[in-house]
């Protein structure tokens, strides 16, 4: 159980990271206007939106199971 709960923590903390290179030039030849944590002309879309609610979901999921057998 403690692995899982540990690799939803590091899931979630690589998605508080990956805004951070919004910040590079290759970004910023692409999207406007784009700063750290802030996309600028461009959309962050489905797919971070969708990461984000899994490890959500891998995060509570062992609590979940734990207290189920209860």
């Amino acid at each position: 159980m403690h692995v899982i709960v540990v690799s939803a923590v590091l899931v979630i903390l690589s998605l508080f990271v990956l805004p951070l290179g919004l910040d590079s030039k290759f970004v910023q030849l692409h999207c406007p206007h784009a700063r750290i944590y802030n996309s600028g002309l461009c959309h962050v879309g489905w797919p971070y939106t969708l990461a984000a609610m899994s490890s959500a979901l891998s995060l509570f999921s062992p609590f979940l199971a734990h207290y189920l057998y209860m």
